[in-house]
């Protein structure tokens, strides 16, 4: 089952929905609920048994469109608790109706909200809802009656407590992943940036007296790479700032992308087909650096006007194209392995170490595509992108 957390969480509770909707039919076909059941009551039974089936329907279409609008635990749960009520108004109206334990679907859904507030009031919804329809909570056994609902909010309470202990861990754990993959792209990009600046100046320094020409062709390389360092900060702020990691991971590149070609003049395409999807912050580096070392070879070499990037997500991968329309070169002469384009080297084996490929195709005269493509991440690991929008929902409670 692909998607978002959300949209699968939603797919799971609807399966389990349908699992218990032929329990609704036999129950109204066994003998000893038939007996006390109202002749009248018959027909509107058969509609709402309709009316509910076009409702599971519907929620079923909107779990697999997931539309960011709808507020799943909070509008759904009071209906079903309506819903539920209905049944057992219209059955024998009897509080220990096996009907009843059907409650535990909105308790469980208002917790995944994750607020206490709410589920407590679905729990006096559920109450509310039992004694209208049982006629004030009338039955022959008080004691078991009393403690089945008391059974269902201490379950319901249960259910609530776990979630949000999970999403606790659960948004530890992407805290800690999201300090992992900013403290390696701070090591491999900014870190070495400002060092090799910083060695430059006192390059800088030594040859001002001597060799001003030098001096300020040095100075104006180090201006270039404070830049980059500049990007690449920009990119990692854009990434901790957007409410996903897929979000901020586009966004950033996008406007990395932009920065740098800006400056040199170049003209941008950049597209993104497909559902975006949670990427290893060993893959999100590699594809950051690989669009890095690209694009600054097609600023410093390729004499090109334009340039594509297109980023194309299936369930299981995803593939980046950087494409220009520069002077190109002849990717077999060991001349730019060893010299312009040695970068590439260390494109493939990045890629390679991860199970990556990348395919460069280029001609002198009409510029060059390199394509990149990794696997995204497995769906064990994307559950924990879901921890930390989990987490944060509990100051709604």
């Amino acid at each position: 089952m692909e998607g978002s957390p959300r949209r699968i969480r939603h797919l799971i509770f609807m399966v389990h929905l349908w699992l218990c909707a032929p329990f609704l039919l036999i129950w109204v076909y066994q003998p000893s609920v038939r007996t006390e059941i109202p002749e009248p009551s018959f027909p509107a039974i058969w509609t709402l048994v309709g009316v509910v089936v076009v409702y599971l329907a519907v929620r079923t279409w909107l779990a697999f469109r997931d539309p960011a609008w709808l507020d799943w635990e909070l509008v759904f749960p009071p209906i079903d608790v309506a819903v539920v009520s209905l049944f057992i108004f219209l059955g024998n109206r009897d509080p220990l109706s096996n009907v009843a334990l059907l409650y535990l679907f909105p308790l469980a859904e208002a917790a995944g909200r994750l607020s206490w507030r709410w589920s407590t009031a679905v729990g006096a919804m559920v109450l509310v809802g039992a004694a209208l329809a049982t006629r004030g909570m009338q039955s022959e056994d008080p004691f078991n009656t009393a403690f089945r609902y008391y059974f269902l909010i201490v379950v319901a309470s249960l259910i609530a407590a776990l979630a949000n202990a999970g999403a606790r861990v659960l948004s530890i754990l992407e805290v800690a992943r999201d300090r992992e993959r900013i403290a390696m792209e701070m090591h491999d990009g900014v870190q070495g940036h400002l060092v090799g600046v910083s060695a430059q100046l006192e390059l800088v320094e030594r040859l001002a007296s001597r060799d001003p020409q030098r001096a300020s062709a040095i100075a104006a390389g180090c201006r270039e790479t404070t830049r980059l360092a500049a990007d690449e900060l920009r990119f990692l702020v854009q990434r901790m700032r957007a409410p996903s990691a897929e979000q901020g991971f586009l966004t950033g590149l996008r406007q990395f992308a932009h920065h740098l070609t800006e400056r040199a003049g170049l003209d941008l395409v950049f597209d993104v087909e497909g559902e975006p999807s949670d990427l290893s912050p060993d893959w999100e580096n590699a594809f950051f650096r690989t669009a890095q070392e690209s694009l600054t070879n097609i600023v410093r070499h390729a004499r090109a006007k334009r340039v594509e990037i297109r980023l194309q997500y299936s369930p299981q991968s995803l593939r980046m194209q950087i494409v220009d329309d520069g002077r190109g070169f002849d990717p077999d002469d060991p001349a730019h392995r060893d010299g312009t384009h040695a970068g590439l080297d260390g494109m493939r084996k990045r890629l390679a170490s991860l199970g990556g490929t990348v395919d460069v195709r280029s001609e002198v005269g009409r510029g060059t595509k390199i394509t990149v493509t990794g696997a995204l991440r497995p769906k064990r690991e994307r559950g924990l992108a879901a921890g930390s929008s989990a987490a944060a929902n509990t100051s709604r409670g």
